[in-house]
């Protein structure tokens, strides 16, 4: 095994005068593959770039032992080939690694093109391939299954499985989470918790630790209150009858009092409120929803599908799977452009007097100037005043000292609820949903699980996330094999 380890001492980091980490004091060994938890604007990236030495703490140090290889969130310079992205690392005269590493992430598309001309999952491909190039007894994974198909997710699994050094990743894809960590980190509002094994186990031993603390401060505000109650009926006892005894053992009985309810007072541990979406709409079980010819279809010049044939109709939970690169996201972007009659595409047919929303995986406000409260209130139906605005913002880490900021100035997680918060606040028949779920936290995750569940209209979908399919019953899958579309028996 790979001699690793990362020693956490004593460290305390501060962003912007708000206090992040505080005295943190963790060692993390080879063999241990361990998953760091939180919610989006937990700083959980930020912990990763203190290890790696991108920032430093206030406080503390953090000792590496161990040569680190870091899957970072994204390429900061697209320009450059796929190929000279690779080139940067392996020397003169061995290029023959690179073309193993791009085999083994199962990378298919031309390394001559830009990164920027790939897709999303493409590039994320590109990043694994850069991985395996690289010696390394420490793997630091942020998000690495964003935007992967279910082939790369199970190449990285299996390297990851055979990787004898510590692993230390941060996720929110639980399928992922269960096959491979064997400790979670959970980071919440500055406090840090340590759980052993996998996410199933993380969320147990939560629960169980969340019903000890609630257990042990009622007992402590019973104790308290029964105390107190004694304590009035002695002082009034010392002003009827005059006892030094008495009134020693009251100033006794006082000072215990400070020492078990003051000094050692419990807090009513905090269920973290999650934030709620709703939205209705659907219509009859017939009713054509959209509709595609059986034919050769194309896209800027390049053919995506040889057989191109749905029907989808009422309320159906069409998956849409296959390979990055394949063109699920241009299909749909395409449906949604035919209902908004932005295009006219011959074998694309859309239903009449449908209301149709669609979440594109691209974040169309990154470059917003918008302030958050005018795209607020300019995008959500039924907002409210400026305080029932504040209230629902709360939810997504912004507070009221945030609504004048950009939109891109928030980080890509808000940025992505604020959408869903859009979306949700009307109603719709069809939700066109491409890969909703990337870079989202578990517990927005759950929210938008809940919600979809309890709407009756119909969904296309497209995700790698089989635990978020499975939660909102997805049961009409269609693959895209060699450019065909097949549909999977229905149960």
């Amino acid at each position: 095994m790979k001699k690793s380890q990362i020693k956490i001492q004593n460290i305390s980091f501060s962003f912007d005068d708000k206090t992040i980490i505080t005295n943190m004091n963790h060692v993390l060994h080879a063999g241990q593959r361990v998953c760091l938890l939180g919610d989006n604007g937990e700083w959980k990236t930020t912990l990763l770039q203190l290890i790696t030495k991108q920032r430093y703490p206030q406080k503390g140090n953090i000792n590496i032992t161990g040569e680190i290889a870091y899957l970072e969130q994204d390429i900061p310079d697209k320009t450059q080939s796929a190929y000279d992205y690779l080139m940067s690392f392996v020397q003169e005269r061995e290029e023959y690694k690179i073309w193993m590493a791009l085999e083994d992430a199962g990378c298919e598309f031309d390394s001559t093109l830009s990164i920027q001309q790939l897709s999303w999952g493409q590039q994320t491909k590109l990043r694994l391939a850069a991985l395996f190039l690289r010696e390394s007894s420490i793997l630091i994974l942020d998000e690495p299954t964003n935007h992967l198909d279910e082939d790369a997710i199970e190449r990285l699994l299996s390297y990851i499985q055979q990787y004898e050094g510590l692993v230390l990743f941060v996720s929110h894809d639980r399928r992922f989470i269960n096959q491979i960590a064997t400790h979670c980190i959970e980071i919440w509002q500055g406090s840090i918790n340590y759980y052993t094994g996998d996410y199933e186990s993380y969320e147990q031993q939560k629960q169980q630790r969340y019903q000890k603390e609630l257990a042990n401060f009622t007992r402590q505000e019973r104790e308290r209150k029964k105390f107190e109650n004694w304590l009035a009926l002695m002082r009034q006892r010392a002003t009827v009858y005059v006892d030094p005894r008495l009134g020693k053992l009251i100033r006794s009985r006082v000072k215990m009092y400070d020492r078990n309810f003051v000094q050692n007072k419990l807090h009513k541990p905090w269920n973290k409120k999650k934030l709620t979406l709703s939205t209705s709409g659907g219509t009859h079980s017939w009713k054509m929803l959209f509709r595609t010819e059986r034919r050769s279809c194309s896209f800027a010049d390049k053919q995506l599908f040889r057989n191109l044939s749905i029907d989808a109709r009422g309320t159906q939970r069409i998956l849409l799977s296959g390979p990055n690169g394949v063109g699920k996201s241009t299909f749909l972007k395409n449906i949604f452009a035919t209902y908004t009659q932005q295009k006219t595409i011959p074998w694309i047919f859309v239903g009449n007097n449908l209301r149709i929303a669609y979440f594109s995986q691209h974040d169309s406000l990154k470059q917003s100037d918008s302030s958050v409260l005018d795209w607020y209130t300019q995008n959500v139906k039924n907002h409210g005043l400026e305080h029932h605005i504040v209230s629902q913002l709360s939810l997504v880490w912004i507070d009221h000292l945030q609504l004048r900021k950009k939109m891109h100035e928030l980080s890509y997680g808000q940025r992505v609820k604020l959408r869903f918060i859009a979306m949700t606040s009307q109603d719709h028949d069809l939700l066109i949903l491409d890969e909703p779920t990337n870079h989202l936290d578990i517990s927005t995750r759950e929210s938008l699980e809940n919600m979809l569940n309890s709407y009756s209209g119909a969904i296309l979908l497209v995700s790698h996330d089989k635990w978020f399919a499975a939660a909102i019953r997805t049961t009409d899958i269609r693959h895209i094999v060699d450019k065909n579309i097949l549909q999977e028996p229905m149960l």
